[in-house]
């Protein structure tokens, strides 16, 4: 074994047990594998390692492949590109602005991600859902995040419609298409869209996710919509599809892969600024709205269900998936003709960034320097760090995120539920842990007398983020009093219930739904994961309505029923 081969394996060596899920990696070079090798387990149960040909759900990076089957029917002339979408999906409604095939194509369509509507509709992924069933849910949003074309935001329901699309206009299902037209011509056998929960996947590798109590739970659902996911596929096969990137073996030929490999543009005109919901204590946006969304006619890097820009100063093509237990990447570095394929059957392995690590190891001489190659830990006392636990508020989304001290460190508290370890790298900055699946840096400003502390996160992907430090106060009986009642949506047709138990605000979603406790984060305003829920008032201050925002843009407008 090499030493490049010892120091590939040495990052993947936490997870390379039997009694622990893992992942499966191929590099590529000049469209053949150079190096693959399975870690861990694929099936805990019946003791089934993982390998090179066991199949994975790779989630997002599914997105590529519809891009490719959409763009063959634009070749043909059965779909475009800059058709509303209303063309053939008549039943979505009129924004004042057509929404066209190519908004979706580049996520600036403005319209709300139906997986985050089904989650605050109640709507479990555990159970299977019929298409136009969602197709309807999305049809019923009065809104859009924002004006088509003015913005670019990741969401889910453009591919999902884009599948829609597909059917509609071929008279063929995604997932058949894909098979004859992409999987078997590129002898991509183990390789299918998951359109059905009860068919039986060879070699597939079981979902995981780990319990609170410690040990893994299996994560597999029977959610089946495909466009913005749903492939599964294995390292071998991504291989093979990699290589079709520097010569097209399937019709539509060089021209096809280059618009795969277009990124979109925003409009030329000035940005709309979506309705702001009123909250007297939110945090104000310290950026510009063309920051925010984006400068006027600006190039986007998102292209065909592919990320177009650099990694270390080298072009580099991705695009990384998540879902159900599963993590996957697939990066490509197409000047020095390498790729990094990592698919894992653990949803907290960090494929993205193990893919980037792995090709860092074979480009090292033709890298620069990683941005925060500098992570010398340095000991900082207890004290220390509990100065800068507590509540703080993202100046972009208004989510309310923790910095607790756990087991001695301090730790970034999701409000989804998980935490990360944070290193002190200096009095002021810290990193994530080594080998965790979210990778970013955290640097405070200076502490000013009586001010809020602040303090900028950057991820290793993505854009900074700033948050700023609030002081919560629980309410009494009465407060709570005022919330409490029965608010209706007609955009997702649910009631939500709030109640006051064990002197908290409580939610239940729908009649039959579990009851949860909310956490108040200031003003009206609370929090149930990454949802923000704020109450509206009346003239005379009483509680009348209900906004639930999920990132930017207008929120899902609830009203007070009475009884």
């Amino acid at each position: 074994m090499s030493q490049l081969e010892k120091q590939i394996n040495q990052l993947f060596a936490r997870w390379d047990r039997p009694d622990s899920p893992g992942a499966a990696l191929a590099v590529v070079r000049d469209g053949a594998i150079i190096y693959s090798r399975g870690y861990g387990m694929a099936d805990l149960e019946r003791g089934v390692p993982i390998t090179p040909g066991s199949v994975f759900d790779i989630a997002s990076t599914s997105k590529q492949f519809t891009a490719f089957v959409v763009l063959l029917l634009v070749h043909e002339g059965k779909v475009g590109l800059d058709e509303d979408i209303r063309t053939y999906l008549p039943e979505m409604p009129e924004y004042g602005r057509p929404i066209t095939v190519r908004h979706l194509l580049h996520h600036t369509s403005g319209i709300r991600d139906y997986l985050d509507l089904m989650e605050l509709a109640g709507m479990s992924w555990e159970y299977d859902y019929d298409e136009q069933e969602l197709v309807d849910l999305l049809a019923r949003q009065k809104k859009l995040n924002f004006r088509p074309g003015e913005e670019h935001r990741y969401s889910n329901s453009n591919y999902f419609l884009l599948a829609e699309i597909i059917r509609r206009a071929s008279g063929q299902t995604l997932g058949e298409l894909a098979r004859e037209r992409i999987f078997e011509p590129l002898g991509m056998a183990a390789t299918r869209f998951y359109d059905d929960y009860t068919a039986i996947v060879p070699n597939r590798a079981i979902g995981y996710t780990r319990r609170k109590e410690g040990g893994y739970a299996i994560a597999l659902f029977k959610f089946d919509v495909l466009g913005d996911g749903g492939v599964l596929t294995s390292v071998e096969d991504m291989a093979r599809w990699d290589a079709n990137f520097y010569d097209n073996r399937l019709e539509g030929g060089a021209e096809l892969l280059a618009q795969m490999l277009t990124v979109g543009t925003l409009n030329d005109s000035a940005p709309s600024v979506p309705e702001e919901l009123p909250e007297a204590d939110a945090a104000p946006d310290d950026r510009s709205a063309d920051d925010r969304r984006g400068a006027q006619g600006a190039q986007l890097d998102y292209a065909g269900g592919l990320v177009v820009d650099h990694y270390r100063g080298l072009p580099m093509v991705h695009h990384a998936g998540g879902w159900a237990g599963y993590s996957a990447e697939l990066i490509r570095f197409p000047e020095q003709r390498l790729s990094v394929v990592c698919l894992s059957n653990l949803d907290e392995v960090p494929c993205p960034e193990l893919a980037r690590q792995v090709a860092g190891l074979y480009l090292a001489a033709e890298m620069e320097p990683a941005e925060h190659a500098d992570r010398s830990a340095v000991e900082l006392p207890e004290e220390t760090l509990a100065a800068y636990t507590g509540a703080y508020r993202s100046q972009s989304s208004g989510t309310v995120y923790r910095l607790a001290l756990e087991e001695g460190h301090l730790a970034f508290r999701h409000p989804q539920g998980f935490s990360v370890a944070l290193v002190p790298l200096g009095a002021d900055r810290f990193h994530t842990a080594a080998g965790g699946w979210i990778a970013f840096a955290a640097e405070f400003e200076p502490a000013e007398p009586g001010q809020p502390r602040r303090f900028l996160l950057t991820p290793e992907q993505g854009n900074p983020v700033t948050l700023q430090e609030i002081k919560l106060s629980a309410l009494d009986a009465e407060r709570l009093a005022e919330y409490a009642g029965r608010y209706y949506s007609s955009e997702l047709r649910v009631a939500y219930h709030f109640l006051v138990a064990d002197n908290k605000l409580c939610l239940r979603i729908g009649r039959y739904g579990p009851t949860e406790a909310l956490e108040h984060v200031g003003g009206d305003s609370w929090q149930r994961q990454a949802a923000t829920l704020r109450f509206t008032r009346n003239r005379a201050d009483q509680v009348r309505g209900l906004a639930v925002q999920v990132g930017r843009g207008p929120g899902l407008r609830f009203r007070k029923r009475k009884g």
